[in-house]
């Protein structure tokens, strides 16, 4: 069942999500296209700490410490993200700004 759970994740992402994180995923996605980006960081953060971890919700959560200027966290979370999107070109895009603003 775990598996499956897992394979659903990769391929439908709200799928690893269930009922009330779902709603907080949202709710910080509500956040950041706010631009509250300090608000959707801590957000995403507190999905993360609950023991969440999907492409989506690493990716997300790297672009709103990306406008935060927390490049390392960024990268750490957009990498978080590739191992469950790896071959998403947005994804690498990000990353590869993240990299770059932080030399």
């Amino acid at each position: 069942m775990r598996l499956l759970v897992l394979v659903l994740g990769r391929l439908w992402p709200s799928a690893a999500l269930a009922g009330d994180d779902e709603v907080l995923f949202d709710s910080c996605n509500i956040l950041y296209q706010a631009s509250d980006y300090q608000a959707a960081a801590d957000c995403y953060a507190s999905l993360v700490a609950d023991g969440l971890h999907n492409g989506p919700l690493h990716h997300n959560y790297a672009n709103a410490l990306l406008h935060l200027d927390e490049y390392g966290e960024a990268i750490y979370h957009y990498r978080q993200a590739q191992v469950f999107q790896p071959r998403n070109s947005e994804l690498r895009s990000h990353l590869a700004r993240a990299r770059a603003a932080a030399e």
